[in-house]
């Protein structure tokens, strides 16, 4: 496994060299333990990409909300998952709607999720949101 960490199984492991040589990324356990907490059924209709999203997003925006952002691209797409989601989530949540991390999760957590949800809380599509959100970012 070439990642830092990763959950499975109710539990967390996490490489010694990488522990080592950042001995301060307690983020990184903040990421694996949402993973933890959502605990989603094994559901084909819950998109990696929100899920690794919705943990950064409790990890950048939730727990290190001083960090530096990741720089969005025309080239980005928010299927990209971990921090450029994370970014799209924040951006949806100021902006549109403060529960739509917390309404993803459950629907995840329930077999209820699809794209549409997205257009329920905001008003307009996935794909017209991360143009907006893209257009903000890109100048």
């Amino acid at each position: 496994q070439d990642a830092p960490a990763y959950a499975t199984g109710g539990g967390i492991f996490v490489s010694i060299p990488w522990v080592r040589s950042h001995p301060d990324d307690f983020g990184m356990m903040i990421h694996e333990m949402t993973h933890l907490i959502q605990a989603y059924p094994n559901s084909r209709s819950n998109p990696g990409w929100l899920v690794e999203g919705v943990a950064d997003y409790i990890r950048w925006w939730r727990y290190e909300p001083e960090a530096p952002r990741t720089k969005i691209t025309v080239n980005n797409k928010y299927t990209d998952a971990y921090r450029v989601t994370a970014y799209f989530l924040a951006y949806l949540t100021h902006k549109y709607d403060h529960g739509l991390v917390r309404t993803l999760d459950k629907a995840m957590k329930t077999r209820a999720y699809s794209d549409e949800l997205f257009e329920k809380s905001t008003g307009k599509q996935l794909d017209v949101l991360w143009a907006e959100f893209v257009a903000t970012q890109v100048k």
